[in-house]
């Protein structure tokens, strides 16, 4: 379909905020009340924090003379709120003691309790009621909830299934759809296959349906590369599902041998899995350790194995983990790389910035632009189709122009979310280009954007320069009775 030109493409980029206008109306004038002195989030006024209250609360959980319960689970709700983070971590065990004593209670009337007060507490509640040995793979299926916890609640009956070697699970997965059924079965054999590898691969032999067969050997590798990351790693490189296999095998073998885990893509130069197998190796680290920690020896490692600087798959690991610990961190890596590679690597690193700080990200775009013979497409676009623009490369997008209309947009789509008079305040600034400054007013009035009243928007803005003022009242004129 045609892509909408600016002041009509808003309507297309705004859905990915469809139903945010809600929290953000009313984010310019109104403030969140204060907690009341000596009352945590997620706790009653009269609970509080009090000194060690919940950790005994969580003692009498193991207490093995604790069979949970309505009441316990109701008692719970009173002292620390539904919905709050203490009831989270405190449903679990609670949940897990009550399916062990009652797992039909804990189907009936506990599941319904997790989900209005405590949901995430449900995977693990799945769990339990699957390792019980009355656990009924069809009546657990059935009992599954809805998007979006249907997915971790299936992986977590999986799981327990895959650890207590119950084959009736493999039987059930037949009746579900197939992306279902490939979680399920996967997630079966990588249970099992940690526990008892030669069985998972039996079982996964035995299956007759090729698309069961391959969605259980996922499940026997990922098990393997967990038991046995660097085989694993050199075994599976023609999988097309090698990237998820080189993860699992990563966050299994660095913190156990971080040494021989950062040597393993020195010793794989040469393969056309190196890049996959940085990005993995990468991936794994900058989760477990602070991004800019590890940066100087994730840049050694690059200078030793890519001397002509990493390949994109790389740098898209790199940068957005930079950028969301730090915009100048990630700047700085995005400057380290060879000049060929830094026009992609900018775009990698805008779309990161727009997430984790708008304002860097605004300041970006206004430097790409002035750079050497670039062109400003700030309020433009060349873009034929919505799809094509989703799914172009940093290059494709680079050649069509970069940043252009949509990216902006996206901007600030993102930062109205976090901060809108910032947001308000940038876009309607008085070098700011007039289909910009149109795209912000639109946004910040429609419906599916932050929805904030026109009367709202101006009482606000008569406390801003006088340039702000005049725009809003150019760009939203008051109707006419």
């Amino acid at each position: 379909m045609p892509l909408p030109q600016p002041g009509a493409i808003i309507n297309l980029l705004l859905v990915a905020v469809c139903g945010a206008g809600a929290w953000l109306a009313g984010a310019l004038t109104r403030t969140a009340p204060s907690p009341r002195p000596g009352t945590a989030a997620g706790t009653t006024p009269a609970m509080g924090h009090q000194p060690g209250v919940f950790a005994a609360d969580a003692r009498a959980l193991m207490n093995a003379g604790n069979t949970g319960g309505a009441a316990a689970f109701e008692d719970l709700v009173v002292r620390y709120g539904s919905g709050s983070a203490s009831l989270e971590l405190l449903a679990g065990p609670l949940m897990e003691k009550w399916a062990a004593a009652d797992p039909s209670g804990t189907r009936t009337e506990g599941l319904p309790r997790c989900m209005a007060h405590a949901p995430k507490s449900i995977p693990r509640t799945f769990a339990a009621l699957a390792r019980h040995p009355s656990g009924d793979p069809a009546a657990l299926i059935a009992a599954l909830p809805g998007a979006p916890l249907r997915g971790s609640c299936l992986s977590a009956l999986a799981t327990a299934w895959g650890e207590t070697g119950h084959s009736g699970a493999l039987t059930i997965a037949a009746t579900l759809p197939r992306h279902e059924r490939t979680l399920l079965v996967r997630g079966w054999h990588e249970a099992r296959g940690l526990a008892d590898r030669s069985a998972a691969e039996n079982s996964a032999a035995a299956l007759t349906d090729p698309d069961d067969r391959e969605s259980a050997l996922t499940g026997t590798l990922f098990a393997r590369a967990v038991l046995e990351p660097e085989a694993t790693l050199r075994e599976a490189m023609a999988r097309d599902d090698y990237p998820l296999i080189a993860e699992t095998a990563f966050r299994a073998w660095v913190p156990r041998n971080p040494a021989a885990a950062w040597a393993f893509p020195a010793g794989m130069q040469g393969s056309n899995r190196l890049p996959l197998i940085t990005a993995a190796l990468f991936k794994t680290e900058t989760a477990r350790r602070q991004p800019t920690e590890v940066l100087p020896e994730i840049q050694s490692l690059l200078a030793s194995i890519f001397p002509g600087g990493p390949p994109l798959e790389v740098i898209a690991v790199v940068v957005p983990s930079l950028a969301g610990e730090r915009a100048a961190a990630a700047e700085k890596f995005v400057d380290f790389l060879p000049e060929p590679l830094r026009p992609a690597a900018s775009v990698v690193l805008f779309d990161a910035l727009c997430k984790t700080d708008p304002g860097a990200a605004w300041r970006l775009a206004g430097a790409l632009v002035q750079q050497k013979e670039a062109a400003d497409h700030r309020s433009s676009t060349q873009w034929k189709s919505a799809a094509a623009r989703e799914n172009a490369t940093p290059e494709e997008r680079l050649a069509a122009g970069f940043p252009d209309f949509t990216d902006m947009t996206n901007l600030l789509l993102s930062w109205l979310e976090s901060d809108t008079p910032a947001a308000l305040q940038t876009f309607l600034g008085q070098s700011v280009a007039l289909p910009l400054q149109k795209l912000a007013v639109e946004t910040a009035l429609h419906p599916s954007g932050t929805g904030i009243p026109r009367e709202e928007l101006m009482q606000w803005a008569k406390r801003q320069p006088p340039h702000i003022f005049t725009a809003l009242e150019k760009l939203a004129p008051a109707k006419v009775k």
